[in-house]
């Protein structure tokens, strides 16, 4: 239907529809009933009336013989904000022909394209991280990384690295007490050269093989990031003529190892405390690992049929041991347990159908392998276990007990 819009004809209609009565604007069947209506107000531009009175602006076009119609915005919306004028509308078409249907392109799917756009403007690089891992995880059998009981240890090492020497990149700072907060991430369109340097910097000459590491995650997110389109240009962390110029030569991997330091005997106590009150099972893992001074997988793979609360000792199964004991039971390894660690086995309760003591979230199955470094690495890599700082692994911690029985001038 074609009528002549025009600024006093919409108002009237307007205010009857905010009064509830129906306006000259809409349209009737042959019973008298409302009924959708469009009115057209030339060149492309229409205004649809809803059954109900409420109208909204509608730009429709012929794209290959098919009629295409795309919304512009409400008339009857609720404030001015809200309400698309006609003024307004008409400039809203005129920019439409011009744009797009004058260069042959199709309205809708160049909205489509924004709405894409900026969405994956968006996009941080923590999440391009993440997508970066688990593209690395593929497929096992075909040199993805190995996913056991749910869990990557070389997805969370890779994660944890740039967490601990990428926090701008990746959404993290530490505040006055190095405690670390999430911030707004960074979005992975927006990285530049600098960014890349100022993370690789304080680190290449320090611990250079860890630093090598981290840029070349980051190039590996990046790329992710290329490979979608979302970031345009070179990579920047990219190492020949570009980090191999403003930073410096690869370090060589045949060159003196950063070692990680155990942990000093002084602060033993904190790292306890602070493990308890986490709660988890590997944290409560590595508390009894450093009250008994056993091994990572000796401890884990505890049963409760292996301890003797009676008499406090864990008989730990010649087979499990990584050395081979023989003693008065016969090749087992025999651990006595002090007050401290029979509390902790007894604050445990056990699970049915689990003989396992540290049970896993899996039903019959103990805490993964890597459970316990992860849950370290983790806390370290956002501020918690502060005295661990530099230490890496349950093994760290482990290393102190050697030592605990020596004078000073014995250990200098």
């Amino acid at each position: 239907m074609t009528m002549n819009l025009n600024s006093a004809v919409l108002a009237t209609a307007l205010k009857d529809y905010k009064n509830g009565k129906p306006h000259s604007l809409m349209g009737v069947n042959k019973r008298g009933e409302p009924t959708a209506i469009r009115h057209a107000d030339g060149n492309n531009l229409y205004l649809s009336v809803a059954d109900t009175g409420s109208m909204s602006w509608v730009f429709m076009w012929t794209i290959d013989g098919v009629r295409r119609e795309m919304g512009l915005g409400s008339f009857t919306g609720a404030g001015r904000a809200c309400r698309l004028s006609l003024a307004d509308a008409r400039k809203a078409a005129e920019a439409i022909r011009v744009n797009y249907l004058a260069k042959g392109l199709n309205p809708l799917a160049a909205k489509r394209e924004a709405k894409m756009q900026a969405k994956l403007a968006n996009i941080t690089f923590e999440e391009m991280a993440r997508a970066t891992v688990d593209l690395l995880k593929g497929n096992p059998t075909k040199g993805g990384w190995k996913v056991k009981d749910g869990v990557c240890a070389q997805a969370d090492a890779w994660l944890d690295s740039l967490y601990l020497h990428a926090p701008k990149l990746m959404g993290v700072r530490a505040d006055e007490k190095k405690n670390m907060k999430a911030i707004a991430g960074m979005q992975v369109a927006r990285v530049t050269d600098l960014d890349v340097f100022a993370v690789l910097k304080p680190i290449w000459a320090e611990i250079g093989v860890t630093a090598e590491r981290v840029r070349d995650r980051i190039e590996k997110v990046m790329e992710t990031a290329i490979g979608r389109g979302i970031y345009k240009g070179l990579n920047p962390a990219r190492y020949p003529g570009h980090v191999q110029v403003h930073i410096g030569l690869k370090p060589s991997s045949k060159g003196k190892k950063n070692k990680q330091p155990s942990l000093p005997y002084a602060k033993v106590q904190g790292v306890i405390e602070q493990l308890l009150a986490d709660g988890r099972m590997a944290a409560k893992a590595s508390v009894f690992c450093t009250l008994t001074a056993t091994r990572t997988d000796e401890a884990r793979l505890m049963k409760w049929s292996e301890i003797d609360f009676d008499n406090r000792l864990w008989i730990v199964p010649s087979e499990r041991m990584k050395v081979l004991t023989e003693n008065d039971r016969g090749g087992d390894h025999v651990v006595p347990l002090s007050d401290a660690a029979i509390a902790l086995l007894r604050s445990i309760h056990p699970l049915v159908g689990n003989d396992y003591v540290f049970a896993g979230t899996k039903k019959g199955q103990a805490i993964g392998e890597t459970a316990l470094n992860d849950m370290i690495i983790k806390n370290r890599s956002r501020g918690g276990l502060l005295a661990l700082q530099g230490i890496a692994t349950q093994h760290g911690i482990a290393r102190l007990v050697p030592h605990m029985g020596e004078g000073e001038q014995v250990r200098q």
